[in-house]
């Protein structure tokens, strides 16, 4: 069995606006080699680095993009995601297009955009009628779910951002203390 001990440096992160308190443990192995872990609210986000060019986890978070830690604590997270509500005006525009360039029928863009309003994403590719009438707008199932789908932020990612830019703060501002 292999023991072995390092530092652990924890930081509590208080009167953030609009944030509750934020626990912040770093861990850092050797030089260039730590883990850091961010608690809020009852989440929790890790995330580790193997090669930080002999920095500190302190050192390389702060200068790191607020994107790139976020995606590192929070694996999978998107900027976007699909815009809930109506999609009517997507569709309609869609319809048009396609009538446009003549890949429907005149039959098939009036049906279609009569149906649009109040529709959802979810709503299309529910729908019963979906191979006759939505697929030749957005292809089969998984096309339609892929299609340019009116989109707006996040809030998890908008969170977690809020969360990496208060702790780069912070320890921006322990390096800057004597």
């Amino acid at each position: 069995m292999k023991i072995e001990t390092s530092q652990l440096k924890q930081l509590v992160l208080s009167g953030l606006e609009n944030l509750d308190p934020v626990k912040v443990v770093t861990e850092n192995f050797e030089p260039g080699r730590g883990t850091i872990t961010i608690s809020c609210f009852g989440k929790a986000w890790t995330a580790g680095w193997p090669a930080m060019s002999g920095r500190t986890v302190e050192q390389f978070f702060s200068s790191a993009s607020t994107d790139y830690l976020a995606n590192c604590l929070s694996r999978g997270i998107q900027k976007h995601q699909y815009a809930e509500g109506d999609h009517g005006d997507f569709i309609r525009k869609t319809v048009l297009d396609k009538r446009r360039t003549g890949e429907i029928d005149a039959d098939q863009a009036r049906e279609s955009f009569d149906r649009a309003d109040g529709m959802s994403m979810n709503d299309v590719l529910a729908d019963w009628n979906y191979e006759s009438l939505w697929m030749p707008l957005f292809g089969d199932v998984y096309d339609a779910a892929n299609a340019d789908w009116p989109t707006e932020p996040n809030p998890d990612y908008t969170y977690i951002c809020l969360i990496v830019e208060a702790v780069k703060a912070a320890f921006l501002s322990q390096e800057s203390q004597p």
